[in-house]
């Protein structure tokens, strides 16, 4: 997808509004099969622990790629228009919620804990797969980053029912929120995957307060996101799995991984 200057007024108006925005067709075939490439790859070459449960932060740290995009992808200056401020790197992450997964994200927002002031900034979350209720997709509390939240997960008062807006993507889809909407994710109830690549930013102007992060190392919290879920599954929020998903595994034959971290045809 091209952002022109009438959809990105779109854009940039949902997004204030709500917190958050699901932009559909946001990679182009070739850009979804390189990040599908490119993280397989990843993990060919990077075996972390992370990976294997379904969270790993900072790949940025381990692959010339990844930093790339994180630096210099196609979706900076868009966040840049967002957020109304530079931006500041800050990780670049892997999603993966195996079939049948317990494992829910509690609700919470990003710049849970953080002793910066203010704290802006946000996220663009890449589908990789398709999203929905039967596999654990993400959902969004509209509206949630306008007001002031505890800083601690999980946070009481939002779950799947009411004003809740679940994220239902197909693969290139992208959402955008802020550091401040609260979002979660439930159980996978289905036997297809649901993985995605995001990229967290702070606003360049937003800054870390000594004082608070002061006191809050005299006080730490216990934060934990990524949890067993101890939650019975509703039969009737099971729907029927499509027929015509794409199941194949990430990676392409015909390619071959420079030591840049770009793909070159074989």
């Amino acid at each position: 997808m091209c952002e022109t200057t009438a959809n990105m007024e779109e854009i940039k108006r949902d997004y204030d509004r709500n917190g958050f925005v699901i932009i559909r067709g946001y990679l182009l075939a070739e850009e979804l099969q390189e990040l599908r490439d490119q993280t397989h790859w990843f993990f060919e070459e990077n075996p972390l622990e992370g990976g294997k449960k379904g969270l790993l932060k900072n790949m940025q740290n381990h692959d010339a790629w990844f930093k790339e995009q994180l630096l210099h992808g196609k979706h900076v200056p868009m966040l840049k228009t967002l957020l109304e401020d530079d931006l500041e790197p800050a990780t670049a992450a892997w999603f993966d919620k195996p079939p049948g997964q317990g494992n829910v994200i509690d609700p919470h927002f990003d710049a849970v804990g953080s002793p910066r002031v203010p704290r802006t900034g946000c996220t663009i979350w890449i589908a990789l797969d398709q999203a929905d209720e039967g596999n654990g997709c993400l959902f969004y509390a509209p509206g949630s980053h306008k007001n002031v939240h505890e800083d601690k997960i999980p946070l009481d008062g939002f779950d799947d029912a009411g004003a809740a807006t679940p994220a239902e993507v197909e693969p290139g889809d992208a959402g955008v929120h802020s550091a401040l909407t609260v979002h979660w994710s439930g159980v996978s109830r289905s036997d297809r995957t649901r993985r995605a690549v995001s990229f967290f930013y702070w606003g360049a102007s937003s800054k870390i307060d000594p004082d608070l992060r002061s006191s809050q190392q005299k006080a730490p919290r216990r934060i934990e996101v990524n949890r067993p879920s101890n939650r019975p599954i509703r039969q009737d929020h099971i729907r029927p799995l499509l027929a015509d998903h794409d199941g194949r595994r990430i990676g392409v034959a015909g390619h071959q991984r420079r030591h840049d971290g770009r793909v070159d045809d074989t």
